[in-house]
């Protein structure tokens, strides 16, 4: 059984693994690049600590979602990057154990885990999905 955080994204609710998250903290003036049309999910840089983090949205780019001030960064870690994710809101942890976690293949044939919460489908997110433009 793993610990998850639920919360409201600009693509609606998702989980996120307690285990990837290094803090959350209320949203602050993001450094916006040149270079965001690289992805079109980038919002800025974090200054997090002395570390420059990338932050992202979960959906293209949109000023309201990325400069909302009563919105969150869930500052995330995988094996060699930190990133932080845009969340509108803040629910609650969940522990979900494996055998409510199924792997789904979209359209476009990416692959991605959902987790069956009550009779809801919820998509977990993985910072391993945003490693390619960090």
């Amino acid at each position: 059984m793993k610990q998850y955080l639920h919360f409201k994204s600009s693509v609606g609710r998702r989980l996120l693994s307690v285990s990837e998250i290094v803090e959350v903290i209320p949203m602050v003036s993001l450094q916006r690049e040149d270079a965001d049309a690289l992805n079109e999910k980038f919002c800025g840089l974090l200054n997090f600590r002395g570390s420059v983090v990338p932050v992202f949205s979960l959906s293209k780019y949109e000023e309201f979602f990325c400069k909302n001030p009563s919105a969150f960064l869930i500052v995330s870690k995988n094996e060699t990057n930190k990133l932080a994710i845009v969340a509108e809101e803040l629910d609650y942890l969940l522990d979900i154990r494996d055998d409510q976690i199924n792997s789904v293949r979209s359209s476009n044939g990416n692959e991605f885990n959902v987790a069956k919460i009550g009779d809801d489908m919820v998509r977990i997110v993985q910072t391993k999905e945003f490693i390619y433009s960090c």
